[in-house]
């Protein structure tokens, strides 16, 4: 019996193996065959830019046969039917080697492997014609990393500066790292998110920019980090003002512009407009929220908020937003969450 099952596979093995694969290429077409990564620096890892591949082979089943391409090929190229059809649908179709999207590859392969900090990498693209098949390489020459020698700050804003300068133990910037574009992004997501948590409502971290010098012969980079003026100011007026959150109103489901006939109760600080149709009391919405009155806008508060009001089985959703107050100094907010009512409440 098992002699059998071995006859029919090895059958089905030679019938897949035996079709071509060119009746589906034209002339001037190659079968793309394989496609590897080479570097010579061992912390680049090939499999870490496989991501960045635009055009792979056909799949190969335990990595030895390309069984759905040749399935594939038993079909007719001219026609879509019948049986043919059947094959095409649980196979799949020959990759035909696209030289356009083996330079985009290229192109972001060099960018990456630059924003890891070897800034003279160059990848090159090897081509191995074999009949009507072709083989890439993208071969990766890093050359020599560099280094940040030095991290400075240039920030006009006294109090931003203060702050960045208490918290710099969680910075993942330091002086010795390898310069990488991919830390230095996080960096400036992490200044902006702490400066969101403490009243920094319009901040964002495309305010952030950074100077690369780097000296002549040498792989050294001085950093300087640069923090721009906010929207509507221009360069040199640099100072970012900050919001204290004056009033938290909660509505239950309602359209926010007709309230005049809604109950109001103030409970822990807050307001809580709702109708006859109380199907959350007073006391619970203060529970969850966690936007606070009187303290400084919290972006990190606004997002607990709704993380809390998602686990009350009594909401659909829940939507926030602020109204800015800029007659008073320091400037004000009034936040507005409206609570929808689940379906089955």
């Amino acid at each position: 019996m098992k002699a059998s099952y071995r006859y029919i596979l090895v059958c089905l093995l030679t019938l897949i193996s035996s079709c071509s694969t060119s009746k589906f290429l034209h002339d001037d077409e190659l079968l793309l065959d394989k496609v590897n990564v080479t570097a010579d620096q061992p912390d680049i890892s090939p499999m870490d830019l496989q991501t960045y591949i635009r055009q792979t082979p056909n799949a190969r089943w335990f990595n030895l046969f390309k069984v759905p391409m040749r399935l594939y090929c038993l079909s007719s190229p001219n026609s879509d039917k019948g049986f043919s059809h059947f094959l095409q649908k649980i196979g799949e179709r020959p990759v035909v080697y696209d030289s356009l999207k083996a330079e985009k590859t290229r192109q972001e392969m060099q960018k990456m492997v630059r924003n890891m900090g070897y800034m003279s990498a160059e990848v090159s693209v090897e081509r191995q014609i074999r009949k009507n098949k072709i083989g890439i390489v993208y071969d990766i020459k890093a050359g020599k990393p560099y280094y940040v020698r030095h991290m400075a700050y240039d920030i006009h804003d006294l109090d931003i500066g203060s702050l960045i300068a208490n918290d710099t133990i969680h910075s993942g910037i330091h002086n010795g790292m390898m310069f990488d574009v991919v830390a230095l992004d996080q960096e400036r997501t992490r200044i902006a998110k702490m400066l969101l948590n403490n009243g920094y409502f319009h901040f964002n971290k495309e305010m952030i920019t950074y100077q690369a010098d780097m000296t002549q012969d040498s792989d050294q980079i001085d950093l300087t980090m640069r923090i721009g003026p906010s929207e509507g100011h221009s360069q040199g007026e640099e100072t970012h003002e900050t919001f204290l959150v004056d009033d938290v109103m909660y509505v239950l489901e309602s359209e926010e512009n007709n309230r005049t006939d809604y109950d109001t109760v103030a409970v822990s600080g807050i307001k809580v407009l709702s109708k006859n149709d109380k199907y959350l009391r007073p006391n619970v919405v203060a529970e969850f929220n966690r936007i606070q009155v009187g303290k400084p806008y919290d972006e990190s508060a606004v997002q607990q908020t709704y993380v809390s009001m998602a686990r009350l089985k009594a909401l659909k959703y829940t939507s926030v937003h602020f109204e800015e107050d800029t007659t008073r100094h320091p400037r004000q907010l009034r936040a507005t969450a409206v609570l929808t009512k689940a379906r089955n409440q």
